[in-house]
């Protein structure tokens, strides 16, 4: 029988801290079509954190 052990509730914080610490701005070019304009763009990481990763935002564009 395998040994699998749960995340305690520190290792899930410090997971979190370290997903939005190692976070960077990223750049995406080279959509073409109809939705280019919404995809390419630069984004920025928020604070958010969505199973254990980063959230980002389009930057300028708060509804993205």
């Amino acid at each position: 029988m395998a040994n699998v052990r749960r995340k305690t509730t520190e290792e899930q914080h410090l997971n979190k801290q370290g997903a939005a610490a190692s976070a960077v701005s990223i750049d995406i070019r080279g959509a073409k079509g109809p939705n280019a304009v919404t995809i390419n763009g630069i984004y920025d990481p928020t604070d958010e954190i969505c199973n254990e990763w980063s959230v980002f935002q389009k930057r300028g564009d708060p509804s993205k």
